[in-house]
Order: structure tokens, then sequence, then C-alpha cells
């Protein structure tokens, strides 16, 4: 299993690093099913990760802000995402989506990695 989110993880950082960047800043972490993705500069002066989070939901995409992790004031800005559920092969194109990245209405992110859901009920 290890070796199956490491090669996740190492698609979703090439695949930022063609597609997103300029948006987010993405690093590798150790081990999980997920990273932090701080926003870029750039994006930082336009919105927060909550603003980030909400234009990302509304196309669809699932995201966690980063900030709303924190007890205290935030140190950072940026957001969570998730990549445990897509394989490997599957990232590059995910990323490369049309709705990923910069669009008129701003910033629509996370790569639909961990697209909504419909919920139960």
């Amino acid at each position: 299993m290890r070796r199956r989110y490491a090669s996740r993880q190492a698609a979703l950082l090439r695949a930022a690093e063609r597609h997103l960047d300029g948006l987010l800043v993405l690093r590798p972490a150790e081990a999980g099913m997920h990273l932090v993705a701080e926003l870029a500069p750039a994006v930082a002066k336009r919105m927060d990760d909550h603003e980030a989070a909400r234009r990302a939901e509304a196309a669809g995409v699932a995201v966690v802000p980063l900030s709303a992790s924190y007890l205290q004031a935030p140190r950072r800005q940026g957001l969570l995402l998730g990549y445990g559920g897509t394989s490997a092969e599957e990232i590059p194109d995910a990323v490369d989506h049309p709705e990923v990245g910069s669009s008129a209405q701003g910033l629509s992110v996370e790569p639909y990695l961990s697209r909504r859901r419909p919920r139960d009920g």
C-alpha cells in the first residue's frame, strides 16, 4: 500500500508542477493520502483559503481549507488535497481538467481527486 500511495503522490506532484504552477505550492510528504497545497502568493493576495475552497466546491471539487485546522490564527493559507482514492494513472488527466486552475471566475483548484460524492439519505 505504501508504494501505491507514494506513486499517487508522485503523480500529483508532477501534475501540479505542470498544471497548477503559480496557483498552488505543493511539497512532498513522507506518508499519507493527502498533500497540503499552499496558495501561491499571487492567489493569496486575491483570496483566502476559505474562498479558494468555496470556488472549488462550486466547481464540484471537494477540498478542505488548511486554515480550518488551526485553533489559533492560521499561519498558512492552503488547501488539503486528497489523492488516496485516485489511481496514479488517472491523476495527470484529473489535474489537467478544464475547470482546474485559473478561470474567468478565479481559482478552481483541487484536481478532481476528491470529487464530491452524493450524500446518503
